[in-house]
């Protein structure tokens, strides 16, 4: 029971991100501006210890090494993040959740398709399971849409959460190299760390090189946002 607990945490932390980022956006929030200064508050912690792991290590990585994390990171961390708060702009928490978690399945597959990865028998009836469910849920939340919402809308949002996912995805297969090379730690930071500059570029190109607008309220929402993802 106590080694189920940090596991634990984590998914509670983990299932709190959507609600408070649609919370940010009843706040008036929106994606790019929101991820922008998320990315920027969480930078120093990753700088640090980054920073910390690669003084440590005896032999330093190549820059081969090192530029294949970033551009893993660049999957992983930035496309799959973009997609996602694009996609909450428009389907409700509980969908988005549904269907982020789609991208095991999808390991799956491109695993198979892609790279060899042998498939069990076993696991082609939970992958059906798993698509028919989240269509359901998509005709749910079709049937359900809140006044404002159009069917467009929520096909949009939910293809934007599907693509999140897949770059989850491929973060998951690509990342097996650059974490047997760096270090789960080390390969995480660096590959954040491109995440971050690739987000606060497009924000600059976007918004300008000033902060959004930002009250109490959500300097509060993105450090709840940014700190327990962060640590989960």
């Amino acid at each position: 029971l106590i080694e189920c607990k940090p596991a634990l945490s984590g998914a509670i932390l983990i299932s709190m991100k959507p609600i408070i980022i649609k919370w940010l956006y009843g706040l008036g929030m929106t994606a790019i501006p929101l991820l922008g200064v998320r990315m920027l508050l969480a930078l120093p912690l990753y700088l640090v210890i980054g920073i910390y792991l690669w003084n440590k290590l005896p032999q330093k990585p190549s820059a081969q090494v090192v530029l294949r994390a970033a551009a893993v990171g660049l999957i992983g961390y930035y496309l799959a993040s973009v997609f996602d708060l694009l996609g909450l702009e428009y389907v409700t928490a509980q969908l988005e959740r549904l269907m982020l978690y789609a991208y095991p399945s999808m390991v799956i597959i491109l695993g198979a398709a892609f790279f060899g990865i042998p498939v069990s028998r076993r696991v082609i009836p939970p992958l059906v399971i798993t698509y028919v469910g989240l269509a359901i849920m998509y005709g749910h939340d079709l049937d359900m849409a809140p006044a404002g919402s159009s069917s467009a809308d929520i096909t949009k949002g939910t293809l934007l959460i599907l693509a999140s996912a897949l770059c989850y995805a491929l973060y998951i297969l690509f990342s097996k190299r650059g974490v047997a090379e760096l270090g789960s730690l080390l390969f995480t930071c660096i590959a954040m760390g491109s995440a971050t500059l690739a987000c606060l570029l497009q924000y600059r190109i976007i918004e300008g090189p000033q902060l959004p607008e930002m009250d109490l309220q959500r300097w509060t929402g993105t450090l709840l946002l940014t700190i327990p993802s962060t640590a989960a």
